[in-house]
């Protein structure tokens, strides 16, 4: 007898209009640097490691583009370690959809250019500043009430920033907020279900650092002292190297679903050195980008 074939019934077209976009559970979520860390304070380019150098004379750095990320990593986060930690943490809130700032007091440009360097700029969903300073901290040019609120961040404290950014504080959602200056936990009950982690460490000091990043800056500074006059604690102070502990439990909590939102300082939290690069600065951008070969995309 003839084999009896198995009848597939016809594929049932899609109705036009039933397709709904999934949403997150926090509007805000966007996947990485926009419009507030671009366009709207006037940064229109990405900075990006190249093979070699492109110094005047030729010669000099052969490394490659993979190793200077590495190192730049490794310089940036204090250690190698660390380094694997924060780029853990990273990629773990962006993994589970957990939106991550950066809330700092210092440079917001200087952060925003060493996030491009070390290729972390895709997992970080903002950074936030209240520096008065409008060349560190530039003006946002948006005219809508966004544009306006980040601006008047200039001359809030930092939980009245945090419960602006997460109108919703109130909800069912837990956040944490990671900073090495417990001053900054002043009005914490304004946004309660965002916990502040003291981001304890030891000092080390940077004699005791080797690194061709950190060479370059301290050189750099006896040449243009005028460019660091606005960053003393860059150079002449010891870092904050966070304890591994603090980053072990702040992954385990991520991974254990019961984080929402993360919200992290810069100088001495995710970076051991108090101070950004000042890639606001025009002389050590131009020093910096023809030394170690970046490339303006």
């Amino acid at each position: 007898m003839p084999r009896k074939t198995r009848r597939r019934r016809p594929l049932k077209k899609k109705k036009k209009g039933t397709y709904r976009e999934k949403k997150h559970k926090y509007k805000y979520l966007r996947g990485g640097l926009g419009d507030n860390d671009y366009k709207h304070i006037k940064i229109t380019d990405t900075f990006r490691f190249q093979d070699g150098c492109n110094q005047i004379g030729g010669g000099g750095d052969r490394t490659t583009h993979d190793n200077k990320v590495k190192e730049f990593k490794k310089y940036v986060f204090g250690s190698e370690n660390h380094a694997d930690l924060w780029v853990q943490i990273l990629t773990l809130c962006r993994e589970k959809k957990i939106p991550f700032y950066i809330l700092t007091s210092g440079g917001k440009v200087g952060i925003i250019r060493t996030l491009q360097l070390l290729e972390l700029d895709h997992l970080v969903d903002e950074v936030l500043c209240n520096n008065p300073n409008d060349h560190v901290n530039p003006l946002n040019t948006n005219p809508d009430q966004d544009g306006v609120l980040r601006n008047k961040f200039k001359t809030m404290n930092k939980y009245q920033i945090i419960k602006e950014i997460f109108r919703k504080c109130n909800d069912s959602g837990n956040g944490i907020f990671i900073d090495n200056d417990d001053r900054n936990v002043t009005h914490h009950e304004l946004c309660s279900n965002v916990r502040f982690i003291h981001a304890t460490g030891d000092n080390i000091s940077r004699y005791k650092v080797t690194s061709e990043f950190l060479s370059f800056v301290s050189n750099l500074s006896l040449e243009y002292k005028s460019i660091f006059s606005d960053l003393p604690n860059l150079l002449y102070r010891h870092t904050n190297f966070v304890h591994t502990s603090h980053l072990l439990s702040i992954i385990d909590e991520i991974n254990s679903g019961r984080i929402d939102i993360v919200v992290s300082d810069f100088d001495g939290t995710m970076s051991p050195w108090l101070g950004a690069l000042p890639f606001n600065n025009e002389k050590f951008t131009k020093r910096f980008q023809t030394y170690f070969n970046v490339k303006i995309e």
